[in-house]
């Protein structure tokens, strides 16, 4: 008994002339799955972001340029021709957390334009909370990072012991302050505070779900 060798699937290769007269199963109405477009992640990041915006105070471009020539001056030092710090001045995000959370910082300068820009926020807020004078310039980390030789600088802390408060740079700075509320912009975000959530016992709400599942 010969053994019936198995016949291979036909493809569209092995059909002449127009496929679609071949293949019956096919709807003509037939259409594609149209799968609904997912939500922007750069418009949920603006609309998390325009939450907890603190809202910073406008410089003219005359005082930006102004600010600048005074970081230039006073917070720069210049040695065989490489550009440093000065005394008293705070670089990097961590340092200038930690020097802020110590409340050592006469005044906190940082780029309103950072891609870090919630970091910076919170950040603000806590600088304002312990005394110094937040004042955020309309450029990106980039400009703000070029008087030290640096890629990028979001912000600049300066310690009071070297610059105090009569300090021309730190009179600027306060003179555009960025003023914040007590509460943290999260905090504003939120619709309700614990405060004004009405007491509810168990009782109350045992009795609430049954007369939704009644209804």
């Amino acid at each position: 008994m010969t053994k019936k060798k198995a016949r291979l699937a036909a493809t569209l290769n092995d059909y002449e002339g127009a496929a679609a007269s071949r293949i019956h199963f096919i709807r003509a109405d037939a259409k594609p799955l149209m799968q609904g477009a997912s939500p922007s992640k750069t418009k949920l990041k603006a609309s998390l972001l325009a939450l907890c915006e603190p809202g910073w105070r406008e410089i003219s471009p005359r005082d930006v340029s102004m600010l600048m020539q005074s970081i230039n001056g006073s917070c720069v030092t210049s040695t065989d021709s490489h550009l440093h710090a000065s005394r008293g001045v705070v670089l990097g995000m961590r340092a200038v957390t930690r020097a802020a959370r110590r409340a050592e910082l006469s005044a906190l300068l940082v780029a309103a334009h950072s891609h870090s820009s919630l970091l910076l926020q919170q950040l603000a807020c806590m600088a304002d909370s312990h005394g110094a004078a937040v004042c955020a310039l309309p450029c990106s980390s980039a400009r703000l990072g070029q008087p030290f030789g640096l890629l990028r600088a979001s912000a600049i802390g300066l310690r009071r012991d070297a610059f105090p408060t009569e300090h021309p740079l730190v009179a600027a700075a306060s003179k555009h302050r960025t003023r914040f509320s007590e509460e943290a912009p999260l905090d504003r975000a939120a619709p309700h505070s614990s405060e004004t959530l009405p007491d509810i016992d168990a009782g109350a709400r045992r009795d609430a779900l049954k007369s939704d599942l009644a209804a």
